[in-house]
């Protein structure tokens, strides 16, 4: 290691830049995820925003074989149905969704299960 500071090997900065920016990177993907997480863990709540649209879409959420909700859009004023564009975004939003919405139901169900607040078996290694 010392040789390879001394002789200038590795450009150190060059190093030290990309694990800034990798740290950076994953903290921005883990906060995105934990504010997903959040969002999603209201359950049954419906977020809504602005006036109420007159057309509704929705899209079902599948995890596996299993529906798990339903993402439900509002259409623009104007507009009677969604077009290609909206589709494909709205396709590309849900993909994640049933997995997240699963992960919540599963965190609810473990909080409530008995054996998540019991205190550790002393006699457990």
């Amino acid at each position: 290691m010392v040789a390879i500071l001394r002789h200038q090997l590795l450009d150190i900065r060059l190093v030290f830049s990309r694990t800034v920016l990798y740290a950076l990177l994953t903290t921005g993907v883990a906060g995105a995820y934990m504010a997903l997480v959040a969002v999603l863990d209201t359950a049954g709540e419906v977020v809504v925003s602005g006036r109420p649209p007159h057309h509704l879409h929705t899209y079902p959420l599948r995890h596996g074989k299993q529906d798990v909700g339903e993402l439900v859009v509002g259409l623009r004023p104007g507009e009677s149905r969604l077009g290609g564009a909206d589709h494909a975004i709205l396709r590309l939003l849900a993909a994640p969704l049933p997995a997240a919405v699963e992960a919540a139901a599963f965190r609810r169900e473990w909080d409530c299960h008995p054996c998540a607040n019991a205190p550790p078996n002393s006699a457990d290694p």
